[in-house]
């Protein structure tokens, strides 16, 4: 089958173009060239398109921002026995022993109120070699306690998106 491109007779093996045409290597195949120009249309689409989800993403991620913060109520009986809940039962749905939950969350407990540190992230780490990494975060009218890291030997696990584990606070009042 001959085939007439560019003013150039040429012999193809798949018919009209396309990969299998024989002819010199100086001339530009026509179905070639085509391709490579619809290939890279579709790459400018594709990035058109990733730029777009990059901006949508980031509108996403800016309203979903955390607010750390710290209790400010501690010294309440109602907040403390909330916070050493609250702590103890995510420990609990992290496969720890009730008991070693219940120590870890009061001597986390006595470690935040005895030093001012400020609003920031917080560390656990149990004798089960596990180290977790929580915060406080402030939403409108209430705090939240969120386990948002663990680690375990090497082996480390972060989620600050959409968290590992969230309990409300709903005694205590927090500030940034």
């Amino acid at each position: 089958m001959t085939v007439r491109q560019f003013g150039r007779e040429r012999q193809s093996y798949f018919g009209v173009g396309g990969r299998g045409t024989r002819g010199s290597n100086d001339t530009i195949v026509l179905s070639q060239f085509l391709f490579a120009f619809r290939g890279s249309a579709a790459r400018r689409g594709i990035l058109i398109k990733m730029r777009r989800l990059l901006i949508l993403a980031s509108l996403v991620l800016s309203t979903r921002c955390a607010h750390v913060a710290q209790i400010d109520n501690f010294s309440d009986a109602a907040c403390s026995g909330e916070f050493e809940q609250s702590l103890s039962s995510i420990l609990t749905t992290q496969n720890e022993k009730e008991d070693v939950a219940r120590d870890l969350a009061h001597r986390t407990f006595i470690v935040l109120t005895r030093i001012d540190r400020g609003p920031r992230p917080f560390f656990v780490s149990s004798p089960s070699g596990t180290d977790y990494t929580f915060f406080i975060d402030k939403k409108r009218d209430r705090c939240l306690l969120r386990l948002y890291g663990k680690q375990k030997g090497f082996r480390s696990y972060t989620n600050n998106l959409t968290y590992i584990e969230t309990r409300q606070l709903s005694v205590c009042t927090c500030r940034e």
